[in-house]
Order: C-alpha cells, then structure tokens, then sequence
C-alpha cells in the first residue's frame, strides 16, 4: 500500500508539473491579450483535451475513459487557475488515483495497484 501511495504521489506531481504548470501556464501566458478570463478558460480546457489523449496509451483506454479523464482534468485545472499554485491540483490528483486504485481496487492509467481495500 505505501508503494502505492508513493507512486501515486509521484506521479500527481510529475503530470501537474508538466500539464497544469508548464502546458496550462504557457497556453493562458500566450493568450493573455485576449483578457484573462478567455485565457484561463482556453488554457484549462485545451491543457484537460492533452491529458485526456495522454491517457490513451493506457492499456485498455477506451473512449468513455478517457473523456472522464479529460473532465476530471477540468477540475486539476480550475484548482490551479483558482489558486495560482499546483498544491492542490497535486494533492488531488494523487488522492484520486489512491481511492480509484487502492481504496476501490480500479486500475489507474492501467495500472493495477498491489493493495485495495475494497475490491
């Protein structure tokens, strides 16, 4: 279970450093000039479209999967345009992958947690 909750910090960390803070950040950065409202909108929902195809190199990715991906990525996005800091967007993103993979048993990005509590 730790090595599944290490994982999954990890990797929330990695995908909102280079998602939200270096993909999402350029995006609004670039279309500042537009008003910020339409930028910050733009980059979220453009920034949460990449990390949904990302996922589609997930063994067993399927269309539904991946736009529920996309969608949660609206909410990672929203924290972090919100707040002006990844923290949040990585803490859920990391509690999130832990209750679908260790506290329901689903995989993660087709990845089968060692550990689930309710599966």
């Amino acid at each position: 279970m730790l090595a599944s909750l290490a994982l999954f910090a990890i990797v929330g960390l990695y995908e909102e450093l280079v998602v939200r803070g270096f993909v999402l950040t350029n995006i609004a950065e670039g279309l500042v000039g537009y008003g910020s409202a339409v930028a910050a909108t733009v980059a979220v929902v453009a920034s949460s479209l990449l990390f949904g195809a990302i996922h589609l190199a997930n063994a067993n990715a399927s269309p539904v999967a991946v736009a529920g991906v996309a969608v949660i990525a609206i909410t990672l996005g929203v924290s972090y345009v919100l707040t002006g800091r990844l923290g949040l967007a990585v803490g859920f993103h990391a509690a999130w992958n832990t209750a679908m993979g260790v506290l329901f048993g689903y995989p993660v990005s087709g990845f089968e947690a060692p550990a689930a509590s309710l599966s």
